[in-house]
């Protein structure tokens, strides 16, 4: 689950990222790309072929991450 302050759109099924610009797999299987071109992060379902949510940010989004060792 995304845990950035913004907003989380619903999915549109298609594949259209603007300006693609890194991608990460986390621990859980989580496909994330930050889009520059749309300030966002995608998910993606762990074949990449499926957006399962949009996550809109109010900057441009880094692709630097991080796992948390703990429980949240």
């Amino acid at each position: 689950m995304l845990k950035k302050a913004g907003t989380l759109q619903p999915p549109s099924g298609e594949i259209k990222l603007k300006i693609p610009d890194g991608v990460h797999v986390t621990a859980s299987g989580q496909v994330l790309v930050c889009c520059r071109g749309s300030n966002e992060i995608v998910q993606l379902d762990s074949k990449g072929k499926e957006i399962l949510a949009r996550f809109s940010v109010s900057r441009t989004p880094r692709c630097q991450w991080g796992e948390s060792r703990g429980q949240n």
